[in-house]
C-alpha cells in the first residue's frame, strides 16, 4: 500500500479532471483499475490487479495519491510472466488470468 503526496503548482485541477487523466494514462494496462475512493488490501489479494486512487484537496493545493497491490501476486514472478507475455507477443494477461 502506497501513499504519496504532491503540491499542485498554481491552482489545483478539478478531482473530474485528474480521475480522468489516471484513466487515459493506465487505458490498455488491463491489471490496472483507477477506483474513486483509495484502495485496501482486500480489493487486490490474491489477483494481478493494482489499483490506484487520486484525490485532490482543493483547500490545500495538493494531490494524494494511492496505489495498492498484491506482492505475492503482483510481486516479481507475475510481473515476470506479463513482461515475457509482452516481449513475446502474447496477451499480456496470458497465465495470469
Amino acid at each position: 500500500l502506497s501513499s504519496v503526496y504532491a503540491r499542485f503548482v498554481g491552482d489545483a485541477p478539478s478531482q473530474t479532471d485528474v480521475t480522468q487523466a489516471y484513466v487515459d494514462f493506465y487505458d490498455g494496462h488491463p491489471f490496472v483499475e483507477v477506483v474513486g475512493t483509495p484502495p485496501g488490501m482486500h480489493a487486490v489479494q490474491r489477483n494481478n490487479f493494482a489499483q490506484v486512487c487520486p484525490v485532490v484537496d482543493q483547500a490545500s493545493g495538493r494531490l494524494a495519491a494511492f496505489g495498492v497491490i498484491d506482492n505475492l501476486m503482483k510481486g516479481a514472478a507475475s510481473q515476470a510472466v506479463q513482461n515475457l507475455n509482452l516481449m513475446d507477443g502474447r496477451p499480456e494477461g496470458e497465465g495470469l488470468n
